[in-house]
Formats: structure tokens, sequence, C-alpha cells
């Protein structure tokens, strides 16, 4: 296996943060000062994970007679002592190392082990290349199978799904969209995707003791198609093993050619899920994520709920003058923009395909429209909705009908909602379909000026056609390549474009995406406020707050005009959206001066105080989500809280929301208080009052507010002792 190779970035920093990977006898190792995984082959055999470590801190053992993965090929599954370590090579990509681990198996199946490993960060990427020597079928892979050896690990926690498409709710029992959920590891964990990434499930899980302070592991999928999650305590009960695999593909494998497998997340953390959370975040933040401008997330405007398909470029002209007055900075038109869409409230399939403005509702034009937005101070926005053609608009649209998904047996995959026309499903699998996309797309961006392209996908199939270029067994995981190639060429185009990931409701919120959208819709059920908030607080362990965007819109619940709510229920209703990326959408013009000037202190407020903190620093979940029953989602009768602590723990937000909490107030301890620090504290707009960092860490925080309203208070270092 040839001599020692060492690969350190950044050797003039003492190793913190740096990433290495080592490769020698038997011996293979990645990390960095926050994570490492070491594996072995005695006599290049019996390859294995033998440790993965919170570096310095903590190690866990891995059992010796399993592979770091699972794979059936042609239905038998790949048995540790039929592999042998052929070869091994470490190097270095950007601010990463890779290191490179190619496995032999008697059948002369090649099966190369990839793992990548940033600087500074607590995760490491790994992925599977399979390459035959015949033509064979890759049954099941789980990229990484985690096989821990210890029995402190006693629980699995997991997030839920958007549950079908826009919060979909059971008529009884708990709420469960983006809903934590904690198991015992004394049963067996199984959770399944469901039609799409997000659908019931999301690919996440952590593993923790009862004692959170000896930290705990974390496993993900980076994959945007159905899957399945396995956990539980191996034969003997010493062991816990766990793995996602993808469900939805099974490719036939030409010999000599290679298939890459999905990626996991292999990570590392040191207490509770509040630092399971900061892993993730800084992760997708730094290894992941577009990168976006200081101001970022925008404050939006958005037509859907204020307008759905009832658009009059003269009213939205005139709405936009009072989202610009609020604080607005995008201003985007959502469904029913095109020709052949109706001037009917929702009826956003007919006509998709077209993509020509629809001169009905914008008689000068988008462009001219589009300049009138940003006349007034706003980027401009526009929806699409790509996969999906009206069938109608066959002969008027610029696609071919050879690029609708089919099944097998010649049937078109057609989408059966909404129900104002008939739809169908564009193979995205087809490199046709692909530069068809990316021409249309990249024109109207260019030609209107677009800064943020807001992404729906209102439909799931899978294109089982044997005459389109991807095979029959790896169509879904072509589709969704296929979008993210249009996505990334828009993007090497138009670098400041945003693009959102909307699907359908979000039921494609997976991290695979995330390379691509820096802002995902979080849920077509914004309302009433404490469900917004249950929706943050549940994704907000997997994803950063910055990315879930959330709108105060109108609701049965919550009269938004002002009319018959007191200013202070107003604010946490707008508050309620800015513990992420916050935006509109309603008629303005239907509030009461009173309501917009609430709105627009508000608005002032998160982008002075919240959002220069909130792109870079920590999220901590002060208080656990609360229950919310279905069916009716009663107001939670507990307080719930969140904090946002600037990197450098100079300044901390806390926003608290009473909801009908019988008692009061209610004391919460912030985290990252210093014991030797002074703060300077001011609650709501109350006068500002100095306390030390001990007597915090003594007494905690008081929360009080009357019922339904909210508590914002900031917590300024003011001096460095």
């Amino acid at each position: 296996m040839g001599a020692s190779l060492v690969t350190i970035l950044d050797k003039n920093t003492a190793n913190v943060g740096c990433a290495y990977a080592n490769t020698g006898n038997n011996e293979w190792s990645i990390g960095n000062d926050h994570i490492s995984m070491t594996f072995r082959a005695d006599d290049g055999r019996s390859f294995r994970l033998s440790n993965l470590e919170l570096t310095g801190s903590r190690k866990w053992p891995c059992a010796a007679d399993a592979l770091p993965f699972h794979l059936t090929v042609a239905g038998s599954s790949i048995a540790q002592g039929d592999l042998q370590v052929s070869r091994s090579r470490a190097r270095v990509e950007g601010s990463a190392v890779r290191l490179e681990i190619m496995l032999q198996h008697a059948d002369g199946l090649t099966i190369t082990l990839q793992l990548e490993c940033h600087e500074g960060q607590a995760i490491i990427r790994q992925w599977l290349e399979v390459t035959p020597a015949a033509t064979v079928t890759v049954d099941r892979v789980e990229p990484a199978r985690l096989s821990v050896v210890g029995q402190d690990l006693t629980v699995a926690h997991t997030v839920s799904g958007v549950q079908r498409q826009g919060g979909w709710r059971p008529d009884n029992g708990a709420y469960r969209s983006f809903r934590v959920e904690h198991q015992s590891l004394e049963s067996p964990v199984r959770r399944e995707s469901g039609l799409r990434s997000t659908w019931d499930e999301m690919p996440w899980l952590t593993l923790i003791g009862d004692d959170a302070s000896t930290g705990g592991l974390l496993l993900a999928l980076e994959y945007g198609g159905r899957w399945v999650l396995d956990a539980s305590r191996g034969d003997a009960g010493e062991s816990v093993v766990a793995g996602f695999a993808p469900a939805g593909i099974a490719p036939e494998v030409e010999a000599g050619e290679t298939w890459t497998s999905p990626s996991a997340w292999i990570g590392v953390f040191p207490g509770d899920l509040d630092s399971a959370a900061a892993v993730m975040h800084q992760y997708l933040r730094e290894a992941v994520l577009p990168k976006t401008d200081d101001q970022f997330p925008w404050v939006q405007y958005n037509t859907w709920f204020s307008w759905y398909c009832e658009l009059d470029a003269e009213n939205l002209l005139a709405e936009a003058d009072l989202a610009a007055g609020l604080g607005a900075e995008v201003f985007y038109v959502d469904a029913g923009w095109w020709v052949g869409n109706p001037v009917r409230r929702d009826r956003f399939s007919s006509g998709l395909g077209n993509w020509v403005e629809n001169r009905d509702k914008f008689p000068g034009g988008l462009k001219a429209f589009a300049d009138g937005i940003r006349s007034k101070g706003m980027h401009f926005g526009l929806w699409v909705e790509p996969e999906r053609v009206d069938l109608r608009t066959v002969t008027t649209g610029t696609w071919r009908a050879e690029w609708i998904a089919r099944e097998s047996e010649g049937r078109y995959i057609r989408c059966d909602w909404p129900s104002d026309t008939e739809t169908a499903w564009l193979c995205f699998g087809r490199p046709e379909t692909q530069e068809w996309a990316t021409e249309w797309i990249g024109a109207l961006v260019e030609d209107l000026g677009i800064r943020w392209l807001k992404w729906d996908s209102n439909y799931w199939g899978v294109c089982t056609s044997p005459d389109h270029e991807h095979g029959v067994g790896d169509a879904e995981a072509a589709q969704l390549a296929g979008v993210q190639v249009v996505m990334a060429r828009l993007r090497e185009r138009f670098p400041d474009l945003v693009i959102e990931n909307c699907a359908g409701g979000a039921t494609r919120m997976d991290f695979a995406l995330a390379r691509q959208t820096p802002v995902a819709w979080l849920n077509d059920a914004s309302e009433p406020s404490h469900r917004s908030r249950f929706h943050n607080a549940g994704a907000s362990y997997l994803f950063p707050p910055e990315m879930l965007n959330a709108w105060i819109t109108e609701s049965e619940h919550e009269n938004v005009n002002g009319q018959d709510q007191t200013d202070e229920v107003w604010r946490s209703v707008i508050r309620s959206r800015m513990i992420g990326a916050i935006g509109f959408s309603c008629k303005l013009a239907t509030w009461s001066d009173r309501t917009r000037e609430i709105a627009r202190e508000e608005v002032e407020r998160y982008k002075s105080e919240l959002r220069p903190i909130l792109k870079s620093g920590s999220f901590h979940h002060l208080r656990p989500q609360p229950e919310i029953p279905s069916a009716r989602l009663p107001t939670p009768d507990v307080w719930e809280a969140y904090q946002v602590a600037a990197a450098d723990g100079s300044r901390h937000v806390i926003l608290g929301f009473r909801n009908l909490y019988p008692g009061g107030a209610s004391t919460v301890h912030p985290a990252l208080i210093e014991a030797g620090a002074t703060y300077e504290v001011t609650a709501d707009e109350g006068p500002p009052a100095r306390r030390s960092g001990t007597d915090f860490l003594a007494k905690g925080l008081a929360l009080d507010c009357p019922l339904l309203a909210s508590t914002w208070v900031t917590i300024q270092r003011v001096n460095d002792q």
C-alpha cells in the first residue's frame, strides 16, 4: 500500500482548525481538531472503522466485524471478508482533504470509499464509488453505516418531515410537521421519507446518552429522493448500528463504469441537541450553502397569499410602495404571471410550460414592472415550476412531448393535483430537458434582472421510460441530479442569483438541494404564529435559521389588519417569523396606518439587532418544542424562548413567546454567558440594566409579557474581563 502520506492544511496555525488525512500500512485516518475517523485492515483484510472521535474529548470504538458501509450487489450483500485494500491516497481539495481507500472484491468488483473533511468542521462526508468487472445491479447502498460499541448511547433523536405538502395534519394525535421526536434504542428505530425526501421524515439522526454532557453522534443523508433509516442495538446489545439507504434507486452499472452513491454525513458534537444543531449549522454555512451577501436573508414581499393568480400590475405596484415602506428588500411575483393563466384565484397549474409574460396581467410587460420594483429600492423576484407542464401548452410552449416522464409501459406520468388542468411531469434526467430549462430560465433572469428565483415542484413522479438516457433503476436520482445541474448552471452564470427551494411546500428540503439553495420555503401552512414557530423550532436543529423562510399571512386565527388585536399581539405575530427569514404575503393596503407602523418598527429592529448575528451566530432552543394536538392546533399553554448569540459572544437576542401560559413570567437560562463578563440587558422598550455573568448563571433571565404577546431581550457584553 506504499509509504505513509500525511496531508495537513494550514501548517502555520499549530493544527488549530486544520484538516488532515493519513494513509499507512493497515491504518488510515482523516479528521481535524473537532472530529477524527480511523480505519484499520489487518494484513489488508477485515477492513473496518476502528474509532470515531470527538477530538481530544471522547472516543467511540467501533465493531471489529462490520464494514463502515453496506452494499448489496446482484442480490448479495458484500461481506467484510471478501474485500482487500488495494490502494489508498490522500489529497487536498480547496479547504478540505480527501481520503480515498480502494477495496477489491473477490468477484472483481472495486469499491472505493471516499471521505472528505473540511478544516474546522465536526462533520465528515462519506460516499462510495462502485466499479464492477461485469454488469451488475446495485440493489441497496448505505453509504455510511455506524456500528458503535458502547451502551451509553441510549436515545435516537429525529425530526419529522413537512407532512405531505404544506402542513397536512392528522385528524387527531400530535401535530408532526418538523416535530422533534425521541425514541429509546431499546426498540429498533425506523424512519422512511415517504413520497419525497422530506415528505414524512427528515434525513437526520442524532444519538445521545442519558447524560448529554458526554456528547453524541449525528448521521445525515445528502440525497433528495426517497430513503430509509434503520437504527438499533446490535445482536449482543453492546453496539448501536445505524445507516441511511436511498430507497428509490437500483442502478444497473455496466462493466468498467463507475457508479457514485449519495453521500452520508457523519458528525460528532460535545453536548445536547443544540450542540448538534451548531455542528450542522456551521457545516452547512461553510461547506454546503451558496454564499450570500451580508444583508441576507432579505426581508421579502410575495404576492401569493395576497393575490394568488389574480395579478394586476397597477395594484401590485401600489402594494410595492407599501412593502418598501415596511422595509422589504425583495418583491417577488409568485404563480400566475404567464400566458394562459386566468385571473382565477388559485389556478396556478393552468398554462405551465408557456413561460411567457401575461400581458393581460402586466400590460407594460414584466420588464417594466421589474424596473418599477427596483425604482422603489427593492430586488425583483419570480416564481417558476420548471418540472411540470400543462399538457395544453405542448403546442404553445417550447418543451417537447418526448420529454414527458413516462412509465415503463409508455404511459405519461400525469399529476392528479391541482385539478384546474391536466399536467404532466418532465424528465430532467434528459440532457435536452436540462438545456431547455437552463435556456428559458436564464433568459428570464437576464431580461428581467431577477435576483430571487422561487423554484417550486408540486408533484413527484419517477420516469422509468426505457428510451430515455437514464436507466430504469436510477431514474429518481437522474431527475434530482438534472434539476441540480440546471440550478448550478444558473448560479454559475448569475452568481448573485438567490434560488429559493419551494418544492410543493418544502417537501424536497434536503441537504443535496441545499448546495444550490441558500433559503427554503418552510411550509405552506405559515399560520397561525404558534404553528409557524413550531416549524422553525424543529427545522432549526437541521438547518441554520437564516435558511428557514416563513411569511406573515392572513389567517382565520389572527386578523393581521390589526383591527381586533393589541399592539403587543401584533408584534408577536411579526416576531414569530423573525427566528428565520421573514416575509410578508398580505394585502398591505387593507392594513391600518398603526399596523404598518408597527411592522416597519419590527422590521427595522430585525435588520439592525437580530439579522447581523442571525447568519453567523448560534441558535439556541431555551424551551422544548411545545406539543400541539391535532386537529384544531390550539395555542400552547407553555412559554417558548429562542436565543441567537453572536459568534464572538458579545451580543445575544432572546425572543420569548408566552402563548396561553397561565402562570405569568418564566425564567430561562441563556446560553454562552460568561461568568467574568458584565452585560447590559434591555427588555422590549424598557431601560437598560447591568448584570454580571455570575448573576445570570445563578438566577437566569425572567421573561414576561401579556398573553399571546412576546418579549424581545437584548443582552450586550460591556467588558471582556
